[in-house]
């Protein structure tokens, strides 16, 4: 799989939150809304800045299990970004 298939990095320098914010395209079906990709950009760039710059994939877990997920796990939870 291709990352530039289901993802898209900004073209804007300055973001809000961390800077490795991913965008994808909108999708319009049900089908497309439960798309991998469309369900977990709004979860990674809800994240803080400190989890997703760590420098080891140890400390990445880590402060991910640090971080209060509970609202992406109850169901549709989207935060505008």
């Amino acid at each position: 799989l291709c990352f530039n298939d289901f993802f898209k990095k900004p073209n804007v320098s300055k973001t809000r939150g961390h800077p490795h914010k991913l965008y994808c395209a909108g999708a319009s079906t049900e089908r497309g809304l439960s798309a991998f990709s469309v369900r977990v950009v709004p979860v990674w760039n809800s994240l803080p800045e400190q989890v997703v710059t760590a420098p080891t994939m140890r400390l990445f877990k880590q402060k991910l299990n640090e971080c209060n997920l509970t609202p992406w796990l109850r169901g549709r939870a989207y935060i505008n970004t």
